[in-house]
């Protein structure tokens, strides 16, 4: 995952010359910290400890101030309450503990953030939204697919013959190609979202396929808060 991307997109890069979005999302599995982390801990526990966390996954625990992003070396339940545990390591985490804000990167424990009780922590999703063609012929449109942190691309909806973004900044809609940075893509404020789909089987006056389009605007969240 490319953390400094939490949104992130490419236009005219799928078939057809459909655009392609993916972003960082929590998973459906918020829970709560029952416990505040002990000075520079590398274990939270949390509940309830069902569906629970495995070792390898990347999770995400933030409280009002802070959010950490580790992945995980080590988790266990009891179906109550779980715990998941972090360590410092090639292919892990930089760190053994989270700094606090501005602080230097693993800058020592005295500089470690101890998340309180009630922080949320949950999995974290990288998902990918894109077009293409499932049986290599494309005359009656496209399928819309997902796909989560590098898996298997699941087929959303057939018939889509179009998919296309633009990003809402300060100087207005622009398309992909026009954020070049993780700072710009970081300036987003609203996407909007263009499908278009086209019926497989049903045809309209002259033999034509129906095709409808569908439009969306979704407004990020305030980045005050």
């Amino acid at each position: 995952m490319a953390f400094a991307y939490p949104l992130h997109g490419s236009n005219s890069s799928g078939p057809g010359n459909t655009d392609m979005i993916q972003v960082l999302r929590t998973g459906d599995d918020i829970r709560n910290t029952t416990a505040d982390a002990a000075s520079a801990a590398t274990t939270l526990t949390y509940a309830p400890g069902e569906p629970a966390f495995k070792s390898g996954d990347v999770i995400m625990v933030c409280d009002k101030r802070v959010l950490g992003v580790f992945r995980a070396n080590g988790a266990s339940s009891t179906g109550t309450t779980g715990t998941v545990s972090f360590e410092q390591g090639a292919g892990t985490n930089a760190c053994s503990y989270f700094p606090q804000p501005n602080s230097a990167v693993c800058g020592g424990a005295a500089t470690a953030y101890d998340f309180p009780k009630f922080s949320t922590i949950s999995s974290l999703q990288g998902v990918r939204w894109f077009l293409t063609d499932p049986d290599a012929n494309a005359a009656n449109g496209y399928s819309l697919y997902r796909q989560i942190n590098g898996g298997a691309a699941e087929e959303v909806i057939q018939g889509v013959r179009d998919l296309q973004f633009t990003y809402l900044t300060a100087a207005g809609y622009v398309d992909a190609s026009s954020l070049t940075t993780a700072a710009a893509w970081r300036e987003v404020r609203a996407v909007h979202m263009r499908l278009e789909l086209q019926d497989t089987e049903i045809t309209g006056t002259g033999g034509q396929y129906i095709t409808r389009v569908i439009e969306n605007v979704v407004t990020l969240r305030n980045r005050v808060l």
